[in-house]
């Protein structure tokens, strides 16, 4: 099929921030980034296209759902779990609904229609497990199910609650509730762990800004919840993705106008949590690129991997010290095409701190700040309650199960060689690392 045909479907950047995957019209593609953006491996399909895809980061499987062109071929209620050396389908998992997210993750996978989230954990697990949730309206605007967040590290499971604004927290091993924190906004559209999952950022639903909380599994009941905010500098700027550095050090959002920006994370350092501010976090830098619908994630400490729905993606290094855009690298990724960009439009440096202050100065006077905090967060309702019992009383319309895997998916997931082998970038077998 020719390029200038192809549909996007939807993209995904696996968490290292090494590789990207787009599903297409015909099939699907997988990209690396070394020196410059390369096509790592295309799989096509015949009178097909794919809609959902996600990579599992360490081995050569997929997950794969149709885009509705071949409903006896893909259907779209169905995830094929599709290996690509053996070039077929190992596994199959049908539903009644049509599909709308799915991902897989190192311990389960997560798979969501229209009225219910369904997370199959690889092991064994009690089947007669039940979480009720009720996901609020509008927050399935976009194909992508990070509003349904896993952390690998902590195996942690985060979703709406049932009460409007809140989400809750479980862990997928132990099967009990961590916490719950309420969000003021009912239609917040975007969470996302950290790396380490001691962190979780939340995108209000109108895109103005982002909080990041905690995430403590012995808070107290009742107890303040402590978080920072992070706002865009243009009233009708919204934000729309979201990443967290790998050490916590730096927040970057991507927004509807083609903004890219990059926070701060204020971090005690005695403690590693976050220190509360009274105002919201101004980006340290802020570009605006050619991405509309777009995600990021960080790739090593001072570069962050860009996708776009508009065939584009970029590699953004920068100077984590004096705050300034070293090299943006552009790459079509239908065209195969890639090119540093020599000039930045619209860079935007933030000065107001002086440079003469180190971090830990800094630091302290946002320390000092917090600690008139509790008195101004007094009504506030960003309460976060431990959820013990793990099961909300009342009505809802959505559910969440968790399920033992199929024997025959368990055997082929114990198969694969998940730990981390030699960096090899055999096409034939794509051995992808994190």
């Amino acid at each position: 099929m020719n390029n200038s045909l192809l549909k996007v479907n939807c993209f995904e950047i696996t968490s290292c921030g090494k590789y990207f995957i787009v599903s297409l019209s015909d099939g699907f593609k997988v990209f690396k980034y070394e020196t410059d953006f390369s096509l790592l491996l295309s799989r096509r399909f015949e009178s097909t296209g794919i809609g959902l895809v996600s990579l599992f980061q360490t081995s050569s499987l997929f997950v794969l759902v149709g885009d509705g062109n071949n409903q006896k071929k893909f259907p779209q209620n169905k995830v094929f779990l599709w290996e690509e050396i053996k070039l077929k389908s190992i596994s199959e998992f049908e539903l009644e609904n049509k599909i709308i997210d799915t991902k897989l993750t190192s311990t389960g996978l997560l798979i969501l229609t229209k009225s219910k989230l369904h997370f199959v954990k690889f092991g064994s697990l009690r089947s007669d497990q039940l979480f009720k949730v009720k996901i609020q309206k509008g927050m399935r605007k976009r194909n992508i199910i990070d509003f349904v967040e896993f952390s690998n590290k902590t195996k942690y499971l985060a979703f709406p609650s049932t009460k409007p604004g809140s989400v809750s927290i479980v862990n997928v091993v132990t099967n009990k509730g961590i916490c719950e924190l309420q969000y003021n906004d009912d239609n917040y559209q975007f969470i996302k762990f950290s790396h380490d999952g001691t962190l979780i950022g939340i995108i209000s639903g109108d895109g103005s800004n982002v909080r990041l909380f905690g995430v403590q599994s012995k808070r107290k009941k009742k107890q303040k919840v402590n978080f920072q905010e992070f706002k865009n500098a243009l009233n009708n700027e919204k934000i729309i993705s979201m990443a967290i550095h790998k050490n916590n050090k730096f927040l970057a959002t991507t927004s509807n106008l083609g903004y890219f920006q990059i926070f701060k994370i204020l971090i005690d350092p005695n403690s590693a949590s976050i220190i509360p501010t009274d105002k919201p976090i101004e980006p340290m830098i802020k570009i605006k690129l050619q991405i509309s619908n777009s995600i990021c994630e960080f790739k090593e400490n001072s570069e962050i991997m860009i996708v776009s729905n508009n065939c584009t993606a970029y590699l953004v290094k920068f100077d984590p010290k004096k705050h300034y855009i070293i090299s943006v690298n552009e790459y079509n990724y239908l065209k195969g095409t890639n090119k540093l960009l020599s000039q930045i439009k619209d860079l935007v440096l933030l000065d107001d701190m002086d440079e003469n202050q180190n971090q830990n100065e800094i630091e302290k006077t946002h320390e000092n700040k917090s600690q008139n905090m509790n008195e101004k967060i007094e009504n506030d309702k960003q309460i976060e309650k431990v959820n013990d019992n793990n099961n909300s009383d009342g009505d809802s319309d959505i559910s969440i199960n968790i399920n033992n895997k199929p024997d025959t998916l368990n055997n082929q997931i114990e198969n694969q060689n998940i730990e981390k082998k030699n960096n090899q970038d055999d096409l034939k077998s794509i051995k992808i690392e994190n």
